[in-house]
């Protein structure tokens, strides 16, 4: 499940591990970006599993494993925030408080 890949990933930014510094040059990171960005395209992105790919990539954002201006990262994020204006109204509040985080 992509939402639980990135919810992964989001938990190991926070902590002193051993995984890549920058994530994008990662060939299998790449593959989850464009998966991310498949789902979000074909409105197959439930608001929970959004809100919580948006909340872990903005982890991984602020940790600096991730650059929100790299291409395909950009792209994906690009994507989710679309795909967030279709499926807001059905988020919980919760779902809406990780996606605005």
């Amino acid at each position: 499940n992509v939402s639980t890949a990135f919810s992964r990933m989001g938990r190991m930014a926070t902590q002193r591990d051993l995984s890549p510094r920058h994530l994008t040059a990662d060939e299998a990171f790449q593959g989850l970006l464009r998966r991310a960005r498949d789902l979000a395209r074909d409105g197959k992105f439930r608001a929970r599993d959004l809100a919580n790919t948006l909340h872990s990539v903005a982890k991984l954002c602020a940790s600096r494993r991730v650059d929100v201006a790299d291409g395909a990262m950009k792209e994906t994020v690009e994507g989710l925030e679309t795909t967030v204006v279709r499926v807001a109204p059905s988020m919980v509040p919760q779902a809406l408080a990780n996606t605005v985080w």
